[in-house]
């Protein structure tokens, strides 16, 4: 029944509950209904008005006789105060007096006029009396959502006048504070024991308030089981400090602070999360890469440069993903479907014109504008040592049927520059020279490498292939 409502309107229409006998109901009646001002319900008793009252939604305000049978309006008001009803109740009596006036005003009734009055009298009086209601019931709610909110066991809550002047402290202030109410009450704010150098802030905090702002600061309390104000054990709080205005003029400071303890470890364990992050993403040699829809990057790993050898900048200035690893690397529709394509094989051309074998998964996401993430790992040295021990074993199986030296020289030759790494190629008049004296030194040193190190390699071939031969029907 007690529901706070939003301000009316002028022009909303009231419901109006009407309680006498029938002859005052035909001189009250018209002047509430005739205006369309009001909606009204008529009752005869004052049993029949309590029912209806809380029964019935919406009823505004009640609008009562004076005389009511074997009851009177003042008695059917207390009897609506005790059962919630909150509605504003009108005294209209037949004929009024100076006490009957007083009575009412110490009934606490909302208004008191007799029904020879003016009729557009009794409507704004009536209107004026259901606003007067509706004022207190939203004071009423503020007070009780304060007092839940001052209540807050964890929170330091406290009001202060004006100038900073403590004049009220919630059981979880005392607590943090270790002292009783009688020893922070009339104090300045700023003279409580705080652990820090914060004094100036909180001073500056209650000035701004003062001026009608909100104001924000920081500051340490002893701990409960510190040694004293200079303890290392100190509490840090987080403080809002907010006018309250009377009038257009602040009157009170309501300060609320919390712990910030919480938020101090969950900032350092962040930091140190970025730091390791940032780290691991620079010492890597896997290169994450993310890029929009249209294929631009939206971040580029610092670490780029380990396959790529350009930095993070020079990445961002190929423009897309196309120009470094290729264009078609993957169907789009699949990694829709999928949401991740993995050891996607590709070859890209570093900065020194290199080229990598790079083994690519794709995910989709959804980071700061990135829609997809690509990570790269460098495969390059593997493919050669796969390609290396392809050919050993093609060589090895050749080298089986090898009949003479100069063969397995021949063999092992041009075997060996299919799978050794190219060094990077000299001047056009050294390679000359290099070429040269290797054609005359290398027969000499084949036959030098076929005398001391083949024979038992060659007899043993031999050997197998006449066993061969001899086993053979």
């Amino acid at each position: 029944m007690d529901t706070p409502r939003s301000a009316r309107s002028t022009t909303d229409s009231l419901d109006a509950l009407l309680v006498g006998p029938d002859p005052w109901v035909e001189r009250v009646r018209p002047a509430l209904a005739d205006s369309g001002a009001f909606s009204t319900r008529v009752v005869g008793t004052a049993d029949r008005a309590i029912a209806t009252a809380i029964d019935a939604e919406g009823v505004d305000c009640v609008v009562s006789a004076h005389r009511l049978g074997g009851t009177t309006g003042l008695e059917l008001a207390a009897a609506l105060r005790e059962r919630g009803v909150t509605a504003a109740f009108v005294l209209a009596p037949d004929e009024g007096s100076e006490s009957l006036a007083g009575e009412a005003v110490a009934a606490n009734v909302a208004d008191y006029l007799p029904t020879d009055a003016d009729a557009a009298e009794l409507r704004r009086r009536c209107r004026e009396a259901v606003e007067r209601r509706d004022d207190e019931r939203r004071q009423r709610a503020k007070a009780d959502q304060f007092e839940s909110f001052f209540a807050t066991p964890d929170q330091f809550s406290a009001v202060l006048d004006a100038d900073g002047t403590v004049v009220r402290v919630n059981r979880g202030a005392l607590d943090y504070l270790g002292t009783d109410e009688r020893s922070v009450l009339g104090k300045r704010f700023w003279g409580l024991p705080w652990t820090d150098d914060s004094r100036r802030d909180l001073q500056d905090a209650i000035r701004r308030a003062r001026r009608g702002e909100y104001a924000n600061f920081e500051a340490g309390l002893p701990a409960s089981d510190a040694d004293g104000p200079g303890g290392d054990d100190a509490t840090r709080f987080e403080f809002t400090v907010r006018p309250v205005a009377d009038g257009g003029e602040v009157t009170r400071l309501v300060v609320e602070g919390r712990e910030v303890a919480e938020r101090v470890r969950l900032e350092e364990e962040l930091r140190a999360s970025e730091e390791l992050h940032r780290v691991t993403l620079n010492n890597m040699t896997d290169t994450v890469l993310v890029t929009d829809d249209g294929g631009e990057f939206t971040y580029v790993c610092p670490n780029v440069h380990f396959i790529f050898g350009h930095s993070a900048e020079e990445i961002h200035e190929l423009g897309t993903i196309d120009a470094l690893l290729g264009e078609d690397l993957f169907d789009r529709e699949r990694l829709e479907t999928e949401g991740v394509l993995t050891n996607l094989e590709c070859t890209a051309t570093d900065k020194d014109g290199r080229e990598h074998t790079l083994l690519v998964n794709v995910r989709r996401v959804s980071i700061q504008g990135g829609t997809t993430l690509y990570s790269c790992r460098d495969i390059t040295k593997r493919k050669q040592r796969e390609r290396a021990l392809t050919q050993l074993h093609r060589t090895s199986r050749n080298l089986l049927y090898a009949e003479t030296h100069p063969e397995i020289a021949d063999r092992v030759v041009s075997d060996a520059a299919s799978v050794l790494p190219r060094r990077p190629r000299p001047s056009t008049s050294s390679t000359a020279r290099r070429t040269s004296s290797t054609r005359r030194r290398c027969p000499t040193s084949w036959r030098r490498c076929s005398a001391r190190f083949r024979p038992s390699a060659s007899t043993g071939i031999r050997r197998s292939v006449g066993r061969s031969w001899r086993t053979r029907p």
